[in-house]
């Protein structure tokens, strides 16, 4: 009995790991209208289970598992798991992004103002990223979708003139939460001028205005941080499913 995989069967199942591995690396459109990250969707990650299934309804060829782990391997593919991707700025704003932090910078070490760099920590669902079959050498990529629907959130602050660092715990990100920020900042700091560097989020630059300073506190001049720029490593979860 011949193999039951034809040269042209091969090209196929191939086809349909190499597609699904360029729609996990693929990045989240914008709506232009509103500026939101449209909802992505999630690729297919290829366990032999669903490559079977898919191969019995497209090929109508039925195999053992070792026998598609070994045409797996024969195409050059390995099991592998999924490395976020994450966004990047545009190499210009970066480049603007880095001159405008050395001024920011020399500012705070002329004791001019006090430079605090400010940013929201989100635990988010999709740090399981999924295994799946993919090229061999290659890493698979699955592109962010965060800010993703169910999360937890964490503020930190870290002062450069000080070195200090506050991180405390918010029920989510929103004009409440970054209000209560500034209400800190202005507590700790409150005769100094305050330099905050934080992203664009629109309810931290509107912030400012819903909750006033009081006369002898000066106002914080909020700095929009580079978008695409995260602050730390993304969290990993093992899992199996070859």
């Amino acid at each position: 009995m011949g193999p039951p995989f034809s040269p042209e069967d091969l090209r196929l199942i191939a086809e349909q790991i190499d597609d699904a591995t360029e729609a996990a690396a693929t990045a989240p459109t914008r709506d232009e209208a509103t500026g939101r990250l449209a909802e992505p969707k999630r690729a297919p990650r290829w366990t032999v289970p669903k490559l079977l299934r898919w191969i019995a309804e497209t090929l109508q060829i039925t195999c053992a598992r070792e026998t598609l782990r070994s045409a797996l391997h024969d195409l050059d593919m390995s099991w592998k798991q999924g490395k976020l991707l994450l966004a990047r700025a545009p190499h210009e704003e970066r480049v603007k992004f880095v001159a405008k932090i050395q001024s920011l910078v020399r500012s705070a070490d002329a004791d001019r103002e006090k430079l605090v760099f400010i940013d929201e920590a989100h635990v988010h669902q999709d740090a399981d990223l999924g295994h799946t079959w993919a090229r061999r050498g290659q890493r698979y990529y699955v592109s962010s979708t965060s800010p993703g629907l169910a999360r937890v959130t964490f503020y930190g602050a870290y002062v450069y003139n000080d070195q200090r660092v506050a991180i405390w715990p918010a029920e989510r990100g929103n004009a409440v939460t970054a209000i209560e920020c500034l209400e800190y900042l202005r507590a700790a700091f409150p005769r100094d001028k305050l330099r905050v560097c934080w992203d664009g989020a629109s309810y931290h630059l509107g912030a400012r205005e819903k909750e006033p300073a009081s006369a002898h506190q000066k106002e914080p001049t909020l700095e929009r941080r580079l978008d695409g720029v995260p602050l730390a490593e993304p969290v990993g979860v093992t899992g199996s499913g070859r």
